[in-house]
């Protein structure tokens, strides 16, 4: 069923695609091949060729594209860090960045602590 415009996909062409509207026209072949499928309709009266509303859905208003991106501004890092302790004495912070967007100009509110080499508690 479509409602709308859409962009058409290659595999079916429209064959099996019931576009629909709110016309009788338009209801009276959805009611048809309904009942050719084998479904069991009631098509007595009237009623039925104006209850409902079919209208199509506006267009989107958002990007198109595989990802769509959020809508709540500036994007957050996502880092996990695992410390690495090392026998030598030279110790490391490993990062590692999950968020899927680039980090540049990285500022740890506790890099003071790791600067003049101390390890700290554990």
């Amino acid at each position: 069923m479509e409602l709308g415009s859409l962009r058409p996909f290659s595999d079916v062409a429209g064959r099996h695609a019931v576009r629909l509207d709110n016309s009788s026209p338009k209801r009276n072949d959805l009611a048809n091949r309904l009942k050719d499928a084998g479904c069991d309709v009631t098509t007595s009266g009237a009623d039925w060729l104006s209850i409902g509303d079919f209208t199509p859905p506006n267009a989107p208003d958002g990007p198109l594209g595989r990802r769509v991106p959020s809508s709540l501004g500036r994007p957050r890092n996502r880092l996990d860090a695992q410390y690495l302790h090392r026998t030598s004495g030279s110790d490391r912070i490993q990062l590692i960045n999950r968020s899927g967007q680039d980090v540049f100009d990285l500022n740890s509110p506790n890099a003071k602590d790791f600067a003049d080499g101390s390890t700290g508690s554990r």
